[in-house]
């Protein structure tokens, strides 16, 4: 059994968002996709964002909301939903796996598939054209997920760093453009890093920390 006080510890992260009560389901479902579409996570809900645990009033009306979350994912990604008591206080912990790699998870908003991503603490909406790019490096790569030992350097650096400018990943590994856009492309098509802007301005953010690394 998942203990709460362990699962607590650290606060908000890449893989861990509170919410003292369900949202709608469709915003909900933002913040699952977010966790299947990068290294997984837990929702804990009954939680304030300062990490106090205040517990729910009504649990089968919040599981109720959390399941109905899941029919906006498509493909829906395996998850497990757990009742937890810390202090006499119960709160629900919905663990969201991975999705089967290469496959992106989208959310149905008002009829358009919209793909989402956990970036640091954040649920982040990805414009078409970065899924269409992260998509077609994946195809490119035939869903390997596998990357070098300077892949996994890069990888860790933005997971630790955050989101960083193009020209600022070169220099830190002190690459030419070309040799940082190849290397970019091979973590973004293994399903470790994202490209947040495109063209000139292209920025990179991890969205796994690496093989072994969660």
């Amino acid at each position: 059994m998942a203990n709460l006080k362990t699962i607590l510890r650290g606060g908000e992260s890449a893989t861990l968002e509170f919410k003292e009560t369900c949202p709608v389901p469709h915003r909900l479902a933002r913040t699952i996709a977010a966790f299947a579409n990068s290294a997984g996570g837990d929702l804990v809900v009954g939680v304030k964002d300062t990490g106090e645990v205040v517990g729910l009033a009504d649990l089968a009306q919040e599981r109720s909301t959390l399941e109905l979350a899941l029919e906006y994912v498509e493909p829906r990604p395996e998850v497990e939903i757990m009742t937890l008591r810390h202090e006499l206080k119960d709160v629900l912990v919905m663990r969201v796996s991975m999705i089967d790699f290469p496959t992106i998870c989208s959310v149905d908003m008002n009829g358009e598939d919209v793909a989402c991503f956990r970036i640091g603490k954040e649920t982040r909406a990805v414009p078409s054209e970065v899924v269409k790019a992260v998509v077609r490096l994946r195809r490119y790569l035939g869903g390997v997920r596998e990357i070098s030992a300077d892949g996994q350097k890069l990888v860790t650096w933005l997971w630790n760093s955050g989101e960083q400018k193009e020209p600022a990943c070169a220099r830190k590994f002190n690459y030419s453009s070309h040799r940082l856009r190849k290397l970019a492309e091979e973590t973004i098509g293994a399903g470790y890093v994202l490209p947040c802007s495109m063209g000139s301005g292209r920025a990179y953010v991890a969205i796994h920390p690496g093989p072994g690394r969660r």
